[in-house]
C-alpha cells in the first residue's frame, strides 16, 4: 500500500517515539481524517444556494430542451418525455441514499491520504452535504417549473404557461408544503388555482418530496453542532500519539450520545483506533469482535494488525 507524503511525515515521526510502522500509518491517517474539517455555516449556506439555483436551471434547460427536440418526431409524446424526466432526481436520491448507508470504512483513494469513516465521513463534510440537498431541492423546483411551463395543458391548473407565473406557483406549493398546508386552511396563496384530481397528485408528489427535503437539511443542520463540537477538539489536540490514542478513546463522550448511536459503527471503529494506537491490541481486538465490525475495507484491515503479526479485525465472512 502506498501513503501520501503528509501521512508518511506524520508516521515517521510517531515511530521516532516507539510506535510500530502500522501504528504510526494509523495514526497519520486519523490525523489527516479529521484535520481541517470546515463545518462552518456561511460557506455552507453559500454553496447550497449556488447548488440550489444551477440545478434548477439544468433541469429547466435540459428537459426544455428536450421536450422541443422530441416534440418534431412522429408520435412523440412530448409530455412523458417531461414526467420521466421529473422522476430522475428521485432515483438519484435513492441511489444516493442506498450508496451512503452500504458506505464502507477504507482508505481514501491511492496513495491514501486519510480514511474514509463512512457514513461519519458523509456527515463531515458539511459543504458537501449542504450542496447535494439544496441541490435535490433545486432539481424539483425546477422539474415542477417546467412541467407547468411545456406540459400540454400546463398540469390543467388554468394558467397561462409563462415562466414567472410558473414560478410562483411552484414556490407557492413548496410553501404549503414546508408549513404543513397551515396556509391551505387559511386560503393563502401566491396563485389561485383550479385543481383536477391529476394536478392534485403532481402537486401532492412535489410538496411531499421538497419538504421532506428541506426537514432532512434543517436536521443535518442540527446535528452539524455536535460534530462540530468533536472536530474543534480534535484541531485544538496537542501534538503526539500518546494524547491522540486518548483522545480516539473518549470520541464516545465527545460526539455525545445522539452522534454515537446514529454512527456506532464508525465512532466504535475510532475508539479501536484509539486503543490500537495506544499499544492496547488485545482490548482493540475485543471491541472489535464484540461490535462485528464488517464494514471495513481489506487494505484497511491489512494494515491492522499487532507487532506480531495478528490481526485487530477478523476477516470479512
Amino acid at each position: 500500500m502506498e501513503f501520501a507524503e503528509e501521512v508518511e511525515e506524520l508516521a515517521r515521526a510517531a515511530q521516532a517515539e516507539g510506535l510500530s510502522r502500522e501504528q504510526a500509518l494509523v495514526y497519520g491517517l486519523v490525523r489527516r481524517t479529521l484535520a481541517n474539517r470546515d463545518l462552518g455555516r456561511g460557506e455552507s449556506a453559500i454553496l447550497g444556494f449556488v447548488f440550489f439555483w444551477l440545478c434548477v436551471g439544468l433541469t429547466f434547460g435540459g428537459l426544455r430542451l428536450l421536450h422541443l427536440a422530441l416534440s418534431w418526431l412522429p408520435g412523440a409524446t412530448e409530455d412523458l418525455v417531461l414526467y420521466l424526466g421529473c422522476l430522475f432526481p428521485v432515483l438519484l436520491g435513492l441511489a444516493v441514499r442506498v450508496g451512503s448507508t452500504a458506505s464502507k470504512i477504507k482508505l481514501y483513494k491511492a496513495p491514501a491520504r486519510r480514511l474514509d469513516l463512512g457514513r461519519l465521513d458523509l456527515a463531515l463534510d458539511g459543504r458537501g452535504l449542504a450542496a447535494s440537498l439544496c441541490g435535490f431541492i433545486g432539481l424539483l423546483v425546477g422539474g415542477q417549473i417546467v412541467l407547468l411551463v411545456a406540459s400540454s395543458d400546463h398540469l390543467g391548473v388554468g394558467i397561462d404557461g409563462s415562466l414567472g407565473v410558473a414560478a410562483l406557483v411552484t414556490l407557492d406549493n413548496a410553501i404549503h408544503g414546508i408549513f404543513l398546508d397551515v396556509l391551505e386552511l387559511y386560503g393563502v396563496h401566491l396563485v389561485p388555482l383550479e385543481h383536477t384530481p391529476w394536478s392534485a397528485t403532481v402537486f401532492l408528489v412535489f410538496r411531499t418530496l421538497i419538504t421532506a427535503l428541506v426537514v432532512l437539511a434543517l436536521f443535518q443542520a442540527f446535528r452539524v453542532g455536535g460534530l462540530r463540537k468533536l472536530v474543534q477538539q480534535h484541531d485544538e489536540l496537542a501534538d503526539g500519539p500518546a494524547g491522540y490514542a486518548e483522545w480516539l478513546r473518549g470520541v464516545p463522550g465527545l460526539a455525545g450520545d445522539k452522534l454515537t448511536r446514529r454512527f456506532s459503527q464508525e465512532v466504535v471503529f475510532l475508539v479501536v483506533l484509539g486503543r490500537f494506537v495506544g499499544g492496547q491490541f488485545d482490548s482493540a481486538r475485543e471491541l472489535a469482535r464484540s461490535m462485528l465490525l464488517a464494514e471495513v475495507s481489506a487494505d484497511l484491515r491489512e494494515l491492522l494488525v499487532d507487532p506480531s503479526g495478528e490481526p485487530i479485525l477478523a476477516e470479512e465472512t
